[in-house]
């Protein structure tokens, strides 16, 4: 066995600094060889121990494990290719408003009942689509008029 370090590494000579490299080198290399013998002996011991927990589970009667598969998580990453060809390839079609396609099958105009004065400034239209044996679409016009004070008055809805 060698002698112990001396407290201060600063009153070493440069031979004596490299003799307790060398002697930290050979410990560093020994204590891996036993690290990797023991992580060995360590995965030795869990597959024994995995095997006496199935043998006892048999004996007990119960079920057996289920087969370890894979998740397929990996799959979907390896599949970031497109150039592959092989996976599902995004539509690229954005969807927008539908009602361009709706063919309008009635038009109700909801009356207001605003006070005198007030000025007529269209219609806010709200259109419904119900389903029966075919489907019946009904485009609902509400009046909108202007108080002289300013204010906004739409007629009520009557459609439900």
């Amino acid at each position: 066995m060698t002698a112990p370090p001396p407290d201060s590494l600063e009153r070493l000579t440069q031979a004596e600094l490299i003799g307790v490299v060398r002697d930290l080198i050979g410990e560093v290399t020994r204590l891996r060889a036993e690290n990797e013998k023991l992580c060995g002996a360590l995965a030795h011991l869990r597959i024994e121990h995995q095997a006496t927990k199935d043998e006892l589970a048999r004996l007990k009667g119960l079920p057996r494990r289920p087969p370890f598969k894979p998740s397929g998580m990996d799959k979907s990453t390896d599949a970031k290719a497109p150039e592959t060809g092989g996976g599902k390839k995004r539509s690229l079609r954005r969807r927008g408003s539908q009602l361009d396609k709706l063919k309008i099958g009635a038009t109700v105009v909801v009356k207001a009942n605003p006070p005198a004065g007030s000025r007529n400034k269209g219609f806010e239209d709200i259109v419904v689509q119900e389903l029966s044996l075919s489907p019946q679409v009904t485009r609902y016009r509400r009046e909108r008029f202007e108080t002289p004070g300013g204010e906004t008055i739409i007629a009520a809805c009557r459609w439900r």
